[in-house]
């Protein structure tokens, strides 16, 4: 995140359409059904695996349509050479023309007298040589070129086709998360109080320290109330049984202790690391994010298990994402076009929570395709370059590998 601050954005319509929805429903926290917590967990392992699918394809028409640029430029420039040697190539051909057909050119100096035939044979001896080394220049131009259009040509088809499989996995993505989205209304409805709550804290905290406090105690607040009502429900004997892991429907099976270096992150995107942590940007100002490369409308992904506690925009940062790993860890994200999580909704390790603006989608709240990943110990920022699992700095990372990680520390 940048250490500066700027002016709140406006949240007008955003608010009103939580108030809309406040008065929909009537209450402020709804009870919470009995949906099954396994098809939680099962949706959400469809959301992981839909996001792996996705940030590949994704990664691999970035890269084709990378390619296709350079190739394409590349070609330009030798199509526009040899448009402005056309002269030259007139004349290589006209002198090609004035050249004896047969190997030993005796007939093109049949008639002269002995010293001029030899005088001639010397200038044919030296000038042929460059004739030929020029020929074979253009020629091998002319090849080059004609190379450059056959891997355009089978690039774009290729393209093509990964595209159209990029689109069924945005499809199947998208899915996904809607389902998962569905479960976990059905199970926990939406605290839109809660919600509420939080844009005006986003609205009202002077800088992210201040704002993971608020975020921090929103979301205590909130487990305290769905424990009591848990208690409440439960029969006599069950009470005393009911704890926080509990009484919360939506909390994964297993959640994993976020304890480094033992344990890695996900990277959150598959682009290399474009900026260090505490370093300047184009404009100098020192981020204490990473600045992470991105494919256009690639998926963001959890980098650890853990709880979003806010997710909203903040200040001059655009949407903001906050993730709180156990009690010590937080990571933050800033940069993304949307998000699909809310606030005090649980994440695994390569979840989908966010996506990048498309190739069009930059703006001083968007800034194009680098994402702003911060990581927090203790309220102060830390460098999670080392707890990174596979991820190169300053280097392009083509579309393969795997970042997921083992399932070890459970909580």
């Amino acid at each position: 995140m940048s250490r500066t601050s700027g002016v709140p954005p406006n949240s007008r319509k955003i608010l009103a359409a939580l108030l809309l929805v406040l008065l929909a429903n009537g209450r402020l926290l709804a009870q919470p059904s009995r949906e099954p917590a396994g098809d939680i967990d099962a949706a959400r392992q469809a959301a992981i695996e839909a996001a792996h699918d996705t940030r590949l394809h994704t990664q691999a028409v970035a890269l084709l349509r990378h390619d296709i640029d350079v190739r394409g430029r590349e070609a330009g420039g030798a199509q526009r050479g040899l448009d402005d040697t056309k002269p030259q190539q007139v004349r290589f051909l006209g002198t090609l023309l004035t050249l004896p057909s047969d190997p030993a050119g005796a007939s093109m100096f049949n008639g002269e007298q002995p010293l001029d035939r030899s005088r001639s044979e010397m200038l044919a001896a030296a000038t042929l040589p460059a004739l030929r080394a020029e020929g074979e220049a253009l020629a091998s131009e002319i090849k080059r070129l004609a190379a450059l259009h056959r891997d355009i040509d089978l690039e774009t088809t290729k393209l093509a086709a990964d595209s159209s499989a990029l689109e069924q996995d945005q499809t199947q993505l998208a899915s996904a998360i809607a389902r998962r989205h569905e479960l976990e209304q059905k199970a926990l409805p939406e605290d839109v109080a809660g919600s509420l709550a939080l844009m005006r804290l986003g609205r009202d905290a002077k800088d992210v320290a201040e704002l993971i406090k608020s975020a921090d105690a929103a979301t205590e607040r909130r487990d305290k109330e769905i424990l009591t009502r848990a208690q409440k429900s439960a029969s006599k004997g069950a009470a005393a049984t009911v704890t926080a892991a509990t009484a919360d429907p939506t909390r994964p099976h297993e959640l994993r202790r976020f304890d480094p270096p033992e344990t890695l992150m996900v990277p959150p995107v598959a682009g290399p690391i474009t900026r260090a942590f505490e370093s300047p940007d184009a404009t100098g100002e020192l981020h204490n994010a990473l600045g992470l490369n991105t494919a256009p409308d690639e998926p963001v992904l959890a980098p650890f298990d853990g709880r979003v506690i806010y997710a909203a925009p903040f200040r001059d940062q655009g949407l903001v994402l906050i993730i709180r790993h156990g009690d010590a860890y937080y990571s933050l994200f800033a940069g993304l076009s949307r998000v699909d999580v809310r606030a005090f909704d649980w994440v695994l390790a390569g979840e989908p929570i966010g996506a990048m603006p498309g190739a069009a989608g930059a703006s001083d709240k968007t800034p194009g395709t680098i994402l702003n990943f911060e990581v927090r110990r203790d309220g102060h920022p830390v460098d999670p370059q080392p707890w990174l699992a596979a991820i190169a700095p300053e280097a392009a990372q083509g579309p393969g590998g795997d970042e997921r990680t083992d399932r070890k520390g459970h909580e």
